[in-house]
């Protein structure tokens, strides 16, 4: 099981304009992942409504039946104008393939070692896409560290109680009464 309390975002962080967003990399800019800094496997919902995304403790996510609620993990990732952000991929469940996952996970491999520039999205084959952007040869120095960049990113957004799922979630299903 993941260990939850290394990753939480401290509540006590917060800023008005946060600088690190979580998102797709843009098609517009080149785009690097740092080659070590990521978390695995951890849950995530995205609030469509708010346009936020949110961790969630995994005790709490694995005791409630909540719709949208995904396994993904966080990538460390930085665009060639200095700009940093949270790349979030989310993971199918009961084994069924998910073509925009692996075809991100592709990406994300090259642009560990080189600058990336995402194109369009292939919606019939549902892949994305991605190509070397030339011309580069920056060197990023990734002074932002990583959790520094998620508790940024997140803002505080980590539900760890069931009253925060409930405050921030309308479309909770049912809670264990026993955990």
């Amino acid at each position: 099981m993941t260990n939850f309390k290394r990753y939480t975002v401290s509540t006590d962080f917060v800023r008005r304009n946060p600088t690190t967003r979580i998102m797709l990399p843009d098609n517009k800019r080149p785009f690097k992942i740092h080659p070590s800094d990521m978390l695995e496997n951890v849950w995530l919902l995205y609030e469509q409504e708010q346009k936020k995304w949110f961790l969630i403790n995994p005790i709490l996510a694995e005791n409630c039946e909540v719709e949208g609620v995904v396994i993904g993990d966080l990538y460390h990732a930085v665009y060639s104008d200095g700009e940093y952000f949270i790349l979030p991929v989310t993971k199918s469940s009961e084994g069924l393939g998910n073509t925009y996952s692996e075809s991100l996970e592709e990406i994300i491999e090259q642009a560990r070692g080189e600058w990336m520039l995402r194109g369009k999205a292939d919606k019939d084959k549902m892949i994305h896409r991605a190509i070397t952007a030339k011309d580069i040869s920056k060197k990023v120095k990734w002074q932002m560290d990583f959790y520094d960049c998620l508790e940024d990113a997140f803002q505080g957004r980590v539900i760890d109680k069931v009253a925060d799922l409930k405050n921030n979630s309308s479309r909770v299903v049912s809670i264990e009464e026993e955990f």
